[in-house]
């Protein structure tokens, strides 16, 4: 019986020394900026999974990556999917019902101690604290409360959000007739109102993941309806902000063009 009948393959080591070679090239980028906490405030390590969700999304897209029953050899007649959907609210009445419980049972004088402990080790720069934060957790603080005792000392990363551009147009080509459609229309409507279509977008699921919408905006950036640093972030008490001309939603998406 072979145990590895791969071992020994030149083509798997090939990728084997592909693979160690490319990481290591993404440790030396993260090393110029001064280490990966460096790296991660300048948002390096975000713009290199952004480039590389768009350019995956753009070539399934395009058809030129094929997924067997996805983009190429598809049913005629899809099968209705059964969706699973969750009351948020009894979610959300559930959690805090929860939390609740938590707050009443534990010991207060000893999830303050442990919160306490956990700002001035971060203050001082002299303790462990993942181990102050595991007796935190473990005298039942939550994990907003460890996040905040730590954030009155660092404060919290906000990110700065931009868009990929580019890799759509050069994916599908730029001179194709349905991109140039679009573009034109871009053009009449900018021409029109003094300014390109407003688009919102935002990730309506519950796990905090933007992928998704940070890839349908790449698309619309390359198709002209904003520009590469537009469209992020909207203030939504800003009515002129909000002025969307057409509001959908598809899958965990929403947008407005």
């Amino acid at each position: 019986m072979v145990i590895d009948p791969w071992g020994g393959s030149y083509y798997v080591e090939w990728l084997t020394h592909e693979l160690m070679h490319k990481a290591w090239g993404h440790i030396v980028e993260c090393e110029k900026y001064g280490g990966m906490a460096k790296a991660i405030e300048d948002g390096f390590p975000k713009r290199r999974i952004q480039e590389a969700s768009a350019m995956t999304q753009a070539l399934i897209d395009s058809r030129a990556q094929v997924i067997v029953g996805l983009n190429k050899y598809t049913l005629d007649k899809q099968e209705e999917m059964k969706v699973l959907k969750i009351d948020n609210t009894v979610v959300r009445e559930g959690q805090t019902k929860r939390l609740q419980q938590l707050k009443a049972e534990r010991d207060a004088s000893k999830v303050a101690a442990a919160l306490n402990a956990l700002t001035e080790c971060a203050r001082a720069g002299k303790g462990n604290l993942l181990d102050l934060s595991i007796q935190a957790a473990r005298a039942k603080a939550t994990v907003g409360e460890i996040s905040y005792a730590l954030e009155k000392v660092f404060g919290r990363h906000k990110d700065e959000q931009k868009l990929v551009s580019g890799v759509y147009l050069k994916t599908f080509g730029e001179k194709k007739q349905p991109i140039l459609a679009v573009q034109q229309k871009v053009a009449q409507f900018e021409k029109q109102s003094g300014r390109k279509p407003r688009i919102f977008i935002c990730k309506l699921g519950q796990d905090g993941h933007d992928r998704g919408q940070e890839v349908v905006g790449a698309a619309f950036s390359d198709f002209g309806l904003f520009g590469p640093n537009e469209g992020q972030r909207v203030n939504m008490t800003d009515s002129k902000a909000l002025c969307l001309h057409i509001l959908g939603r598809k899958g965990s998406q929403a947008a407005g063009s």
